[in-house]
């Protein structure tokens, strides 16, 4: 059981650091477009970019700790 329950959390982890990243490229790109052609404010882009980039970094770390961990 305890098996089952640690491939769960590391699945969990792993999807919501791409969901992070994937979400967050997804917005960045709208809300680019809105602050360049409508006038819209710059802060909610910025933001859509941290997230985007912490979740790509986080899941890069994420998969090299797994990677290591994982026997060969």
């Amino acid at each position: 059981m305890k098996i089952i329950t640690k491939l769960m959390d590391i699945k969990s982890a792993d999807s919501v650091f791409g969901s992070m990243w994937i979400i967050g490229s997804f917005v960045g790109v709208v809300l680019f477009f809105q602050a360049s052609f409508y006038g819209e404010s710059w802060a909610p882009f910025v933001v859509a970019v941290v997230i985007a980039s912490s979740g790509k970094a986080l899941l890069r770390h994420y998969e090299a700790q797994q990677d290591k961990s994982s026997p060969r």
